[in-house]
């Protein structure tokens, strides 16, 4: 009788603790892999500003990287909120570097200006430049 109740304790089947097991360990090493090495990172193809000179005249001149495997258009620049005159809106050629000027209006040298692209993508990327 003693041996019938023992039986019925028993605890999970040790195939059935490995597989707990080895399954814990791989949701483990998935997060630690995620945050070490930023496996689902969206942000891994963005492009990035390069240079970008703004002279006392209104020249702004930049240049922007883009390592993804696709063009990426600019959709706009701005200066101090103002849309740049002459930008075309030329798209970046995959894994290259594009350039590109406009003329903003009402620059003095000296003084620090905001800018502004947006990309087709969604992305944008924002910086300041003082003027020459």
């Amino acid at each position: 009788m003693l041996n019938l109740k023992q039986r019925r304790k028993k605890g999970i089947s040790p195939v059935i603790a490995t597989i707990i097991l080895i399954a814990v360990a791989l949701v483990l090493a998935l997060v630690v892999g995620v945050f070490a090495f930023g496996l689902f990172s969206s942000n891994a193809n963005t492009v990035t500003l390069k240079s970008a000179v703004l002279t006392g005249a209104g020249a702004f001149s930049y240049s922007l990287s883009n390592p993804s495997s696709a063009s990426i258009a600019i959709s706009s620049v701005t200066v101090n909120g103002a849309a740049c005159a002459g930008f075309t809106g030329s798209p970046i050629a995959a894994d290259s570097v594009s350039s590109g000027t406009c003329t903003a209006a009402g620059v003095t040298a000296g003084n620090n200006y905001n800018f502004d692209f947006t990309l087709a993508n969604g992305q944008a990327i924002t910086g300041v430049a003082v003027a020459t």
